[in-house]
Parts: structure tokens; sequence; C-alpha cells
């Protein structure tokens, strides 16, 4: 694969507090997209896309 690394994430954690406790939404992700590649996030509405 080509293309110069534009971004790049290692071993991503994210973690919310709610009342119950601690919520892990994300846990160890690895991810690179190198220039002129598209990525598309689904799921359903209110599943924390953003």
């Amino acid at each position: 694969m080509s293309g110069e690394v534009t971004i790049f994430t290692q071993d991503l954690v994210k973690q919310f507090k709610t009342r119950r406790g601690t919520v892990t939404a994300v846990d160890g992700v690895t991810l690179q997209v190198r220039r002129g590649e598209t990525y598309g996030l689904i799921g359903p509405d209110g599943a924390g896309k953003t």
C-alpha cells in the first residue's frame, strides 16, 4: 500500500463515566489511514459514531 499516512492511532481506548460506572466504548484499536483512502463508520442512530 502506498501513500503518506495522514491519520494514525495505536491502542486507542475511550471510556465514559456514567451513573452506573465506567463504560468502555473502544479498547485497543489501532488504525492508520493513508492519503487517498476513504473509510466509513456505520452503526445505528445514537450509537456514538461521532
